[in-house]
């Protein structure tokens, strides 16, 4: 059987060495292509990353948080505009009367969410929030926390906006 194949290779071999072709299972590469190729792909996927890291960055405006305040969130929503994906990301902080109203707030913080993320998602609505949609969102969202917490909430802040 070895035999047979290495006839079978000869044979093969051979009339090819003759007429100038590469040997069977040799691949002819050209090192100078693949090497420029394969440094341009590399370049092209590093910078990528970059973008991508650069893109997926969470900036969030931390500020100092007194004992009573409550993060919510982080809202992550997407929509299409008129053909076009939209996504954005929302952080809050609602500021409680005491840290007694804190602990109150946290034990509903379903409810909150519930009030918070569709106001969040009509802030959205038109595409990138504008000043206004921002301030309209404070507004509104102050204003249907307080109605239903109503001695428990102070003030609704924005933590960050993406």
């Amino acid at each position: 059987m070895v035999k047979t194949l290495r006839t079978l290779l000869v044979s093969l071999t051979i009339p090819a060495l003759l007429a100038g072709l590469p040997e069977p299972g040799v691949a002819e590469t050209d090192d100078e292509e693949v090497d420029a190729s394969t440094k341009e792909r590399q370049l092209k996927e590093k910078e990528q990353k970059k973008r991508d890291k650069k893109f997926n960055d969470d900036r969030l405006f931390r500020f100092m948080v007194g004992p009573s305040v409550l993060p919510v969130g982080p809202f992550t929503i997407s929509l299409y505009v008129r053909g076009k994906l939209v996504e954005g990301k929302l952080r809050v902080a609602i500021q409680a009367s005491d840290p007694n109203a804190k602990n109150v707030l946290e034990d509903e913080k379903w409810a909150i969410n519930g009030i918070i993320y569709p106001l969040a998602v009509r802030m959205w609505e038109d595409g990138r929030p504008s000043t206004e949609d921002i301030i309209n969102f404070k507004a509104d969202s102050k204003k249907r926390l307080k109605r239903r917490f109503d001695e428990l909430i102070e003030d609704v802040f924005i933590e960050s906006i993406m």
